[in-house]
């Protein structure tokens, strides 16, 4: 039985849940930045590390050593400022360099109709690759598309001509440590997200932005097949025996969507896996990122950005605009690439709201308007948990698919900013590399469940 969420139209809450979500676009596009520990020592605060991980800032256990953006400290009375002894230093950086799309097809183009671009590390290894869609939201509305066209996620004019890729979302995949990361040697592909539909558009639309020439356009099929040809003629794409697609927020959901699409554009033979985190969102009517009618704004968007061309013809043919949500496309059978899904239960982007129990008649209420998890009715939330759970497992549980369902608040590497969590005495990145090695041959599906809120889930 399809659940259906309910608009909250409590002003108060909308407004709340909006200030949240331009905070959340900020931390999207810029994920996982963090200066070296030494020159931002005097910035860590433990108090700030306890409330991301869960705790109250009292809470803090001052004889324990924590890391928080790069930062080490040790819980000292009086100055919390001080690094610990013997602590580790931070990772080296992943650098990449930005490669233009628009040489491949001068229709790979941002929302502005700036070229679009992608950033690639390449690997020791040339038989593998990672691609990795940023995550960031989405436009829904011309007029939401033209505010959006004029910032990075919606524009290539600020982008850099290199970027250190373990300073992006789910960064623990883009690190070359091989005790860390199974694709460590692999050539890492990056794209950033710019056309505001997942990258799942083609068409355009007149927008009285003059930012955009007075067009916006919807290119993010075009921004993949330009990508996939200029790797093909620059590092090798052809001759890869392994690819894992990936991305987080709207570019989990993006893995999703298209990890058929990518195993096709690979080599006869090649092992195409997809790892999408935090895409897991789901179809309905109610409030996220500010905006009541959340299903019916997805639906606008789907058909504003020509959604269909990039979905699967059987589900859209089925579904229509609700292919866009994993819980319908993964739960109705189709995508045929094995996934190992990367999720929280109590995902931290989802809203108040009201959706349908599976008893008819009856609905439940889910409450929680802010990314910091506060405030939230504990209840709701893991009532609205246990749904989720019961998705994944229903789409997830048997192989060759698999999840690592964790319950931090989380989304992303919001509130998990090391992104070190465990179910089991397993880390999510070892987790992965076992699924993707066959290891897990029983089954690959890690549920850490604790009730809402949990203190220690995070880390």
């Amino acid at each position: 039985m399809r659940q259906t969420f309910k608009a909250v139209r409590n002003a108060k809450k909308v407004n709340t849940f909006a200030n949240s979500f331009v905070g959340l676009l900020v931390l999207l596009s810029t994920a996982g930045a963090s200066p070296s520990a030494a020159s931002t020592a005097a910035k860590c605060n433990p108090s700030d590390w306890c409330q991301q991980h869960g705790h109250a800032p009292d809470a803090c256990n001052c004889g324990v050593c924590g890391s928080f953006g790069g930062c080490t400290f040790s819980c000292t009375p009086g100055d919390g400022r001080v690094a610990c002894p013997g602590s580790a230093p931070p990772p080296p950086p992943t650098p990449s360099s930005r490669v233009a799309l628009d040489g491949a097809d001068k229709l790979a183009v941002c929302l502005d109709g700036s070229a679009a671009a992608m950033y690639v590390s390449p690997g020791s290894n040339p038989k593998g690759m990672y691609i990795y869609h940023q995550g960031g939201g989405w436009c829904q509305t011309p007029e939401e598309c033209a505010q959006r066209a004029l910032t990075p996620l919606g524009s290539s004019a600020s982008y850099a001509p290199t970027k250190d890729l373990r300073a992006t979302q789910t960064h623990v995949f883009m690190t070359r440590d091989p005790a860390v990361n199974f694709m460590s040697d692999w050539t890492f592909v990056w794209l950033p997200y710019c056309d505001g539909g997942s990258f799942a558009g083609d068409s355009s639309r007149n927008s009285s932005s003059s930012s955009s020439g007075g067009k916006l356009q919807f290119r993010g099929k075009r921004i993949r097949e330009a990508a996939i040809a200029t790797l093909k003629a620059t590092v090798g794409f052809g001759a890869i025996t392994d690819l894992v697609v990936g991305g987080c927020s709207a570019g989990g959901a993006a893995a999703y969507m298209h990890a058929d699409w990518y195993a096709a554009q690979a080599p006869a033979g090649a092992k195409v896996r997809a790892m999408p985190d935090s895409g897991w969102f789901v179809d309905g009517d109610y409030a996220r990122d500010g905006k009541p009618d959340y299903g019916a704004r997805m639906a606008e968007m789907y058909g504003m950005i020509g959604a269909n061309a990039s979905l699967s013809a059987a589900c859209v043919a089925a579904l229509g605009h609700r292919c866009l949500f994993a819980p319908s496309l993964v739960g109705g059978g189709y995508v045929s690439t094995p996934l190992f899904a990367l999720n929280s239960r109590y995902d931290a982007s989802m809203a108040s709201g009201q959706y349908g129990a599976e008893a008819p008649g009856t609905t439940m209420a889910y409450s929680c308007t802010s990314y910091s998890g506060h405030p939230c009715d504990a209840a709701s939330v893991n009532t609205f948990g246990a749904y989720v759970a019961a998705a994944m497992k229903k789409a997830l549980m048997a192989p060759p698919n698999g999840a690592f369902l964790d319950s931090c608040y989380r989304h992303c590497s919001i509130n998990c900013a090391e992104y070190d969590i465990t179910i089991g005495g397993v880390r999510a990145a070892q987790a992965a590399a076992a699924w993707y090695r066959g290891e897990n041959s029983s089954g690959a599906f890690y549920d850490g469940f604790a009730p809402y809120p949990c203190a220690n889930c995070c880390n």
